[in-house]
Order: C-alpha cells, then structure tokens, then sequence
C-alpha cells in the first residue's frame, strides 16, 4: 500500500512541477472556466504555486499537518 501513495505524491509533484494541475489559472487558460480567482479568498489568480503555497488556507492546512498539535485548523465562513 505504501508503493501506491509513494507513486501518487510522485506524480502530483511532478504535474505540480510541470504546471499541470486543474488549477482555476490553467482551467480558464483553457478556456474551460472563465473566472481564475482563488475561491477561498477571491483576490488572487488560483495557480499551482498560489494553491500550493500562497494561498492563507494553503498555509494554514500546511501547518496543521506539520505541526498539529499546535496548530488549529480554522475554515472560512
């Protein structure tokens, strides 16, 4: 089972890496969608490096899972 989740954080990193992830940026890039705002905050284009590091809930769920017992979890209303 470890083989598998090994593999599959393998690839997101390196679709991560290539920039292809459905991120609302490379969605409407595509012209699949037409708004590239982040959904959590509204104020910034959602890309690979905004989803994964920028964005405050990114950061957020990034310190709960580094750091959980100090670190609470707080969702946007």
């Amino acid at each position: 089972m470890e083989a598998i989740g090994a593999k599959k954080i393998k690839v997101f990193g390196w679709r991560a890496c290539q920039n292809i992830l459905p991120t609302r940026a490379n969605l409407a890039w595509c012209r699949i969608i037409k708004d590239d705002s982040c959904p959590i905050r509204l104020r910034h284009s959602e890309s690979v490096i905004h989803a994964l590091w920028e964005c405050g809930m990114a950061q957020d769920v990034l310190g709960w899972v580094f750091n959980p017992i100090t670190k609470k979890l707080e969702w946007p209303t």
